[in-house]
């Protein structure tokens, strides 16, 4: 992380988790109401916000989509069941 960079995460609770001398570490927490969740649909479905979907796996290929994860994405990936 370069200087001055922020590190947002929903996986750390505090900044005194990920210790960073020059980088702010923000912690995101989600408990959405019905009315934010209509606001990002309608974001969504205007073309205001988009998800990049990376790969698309079938469901017997889960690990391998998991072990994609692991190594980093540019997007989502989605595990389909069909």
């Amino acid at each position: 992380m370069r200087n001055g960079g922020k590190f947002i995460s929903t996986l750390i609770g505090s900044p005194e988790q990920l210790p960073a001398e020059r980088a702010t570490v923000v912690p995101v927490y989600a408990n959405p109401t019905q009315d934010t969740l209509d606001r990002v649909a309608e974001n969504h479905a205007t073309g205001h916000t988009s998800v990049k979907i990376q790969r698309v796996y079938g469901l017997d290929r889960a690990p391998v989509a998991l072990a994609d994860f692991a190594e980093g994405t540019l997007g989502k990936l989605v595990i389909t069941t069909n």
